[in-house]
């Protein structure tokens, strides 16, 4: 004898199919399926990518951690490259010194511009040319002939107000000193002055004073004979095209980064910066 077949009605099989979809669209939503946007900030390498990589590695963990945003670091091959980058939206952010503002001003979200501070709180950073106590060399004219460094180019502080001190007291960088070079960071600097592997170079004014604060022997051998005028810090903005939303919730965590909160003070020991405060674009212009 046959036995019948018995079968399920189209509406609870809709019904069905209807449960299953709406089980699969939450589970796709839930944060264990959804990707995190991926934010790419462009910062110029101060010579060496791998340690400017380690050095605002602290900066993108923490932004990452605030925002639940996965973060991507940016190294362009120099300033050009930088700037094409960023004109283009090929990054989100950018970090990076203000001489150049000229040229991305019409890509940034005005409302995003931030400053950073150093590890001084200070908005701007001056750059000391130092010497060993016992070179005997007193000023500026006793460097014709010498061999100086000038730090990264990216540093505002150490290169470009350098070469502006140097010219202003006569110097001609080109053909005036026996040589000159650009890299290293101001420990590197003022442990090549010390060892005498050069005659001076341009430290950052916060690390020299805290160095000699602490009573660091290469710092108490040597001495400052001049100085840079202040110089404004890094700026950080977001393209006009990355998502307010995206932008806000960014400039939220590091308008909140305190010194005076201990929580901060491994983040500024290795970026060296103290925070962040609201900018104007006529600040740069």
């Amino acid at each position: 004898m046959l036995q019948r077949t018995r079968r399920t009605p189209v509406r609870y099989l809709s019904h069905h199919l209807l449960l299953c979809l709406v089980s699969l669209l939450l589970w796709w939503s839930s944060p264990g399926w959804a990707q995190t946007p991926a934010l790419r900030i462009a910062i110029l390498p101060c010579n060496d990518v791998v340690k400017t990589f380690e050095r605002f590695k602290p900066l993108t963990d923490y932004i990452e951690s605030k925002t639940g945003f996965a973060v991507q670091a940016v190294f362009p091959k120099d300033e050009e490259e930088l700037i094409r980058i960023f004109r283009k939206h090929g990054a989100d952010f950018l970090f990076h010194s203000p001489y150049e503002f000229s040229r991305i001003e019409d890509s940034i979200d005005p409302r995003s511009l931030l400053k950073a501070l150093g590890p001084d709180g200070k908005d701007h950073e001056i750059g000391y040319i130092v010497v060993r106590k016992d070179s005997g060399l007193k000023t500026f004219q006793d460097l014709h002939g010498k061999k100086v460094i000038f730090g990264m180019e990216c540093s505002a502080g150490r290169w470009r107000a350098a070469r502006e001190v140097f010219a202003e007291n006569g110097i001609d960088i080109e053909k005036d000193l026996d040589s000159f070079t650009d890299g290293g960071c101001c420990k590197d600097i003022s442990f090549n002055i010390f060892l005498k592997a050069a005659d001076a170079g341009l430290v950052c004014q916060h690390y020299f004073d805290e160095q000699k604060e602490l009573g660091a022997a290469h710092v108490e051998a040597l001495a400052v004979i001049g100085k840079t005028r202040p110089s404004p810090t890094r700026i950080f903005a977001a393209h006009k095209d990355t998502p307010g939303a995206i932008t806000d919730r960014v400039m939220q965590a590091l308008t909140a980064i305190d010194l005076r909160d201990i929580e901060y003070h491994s983040l500024t020991k290795t970026t060296e910066i103290g925070g962040f405060v609201n900018a104007a674009a006529d600040e740069y212009r």
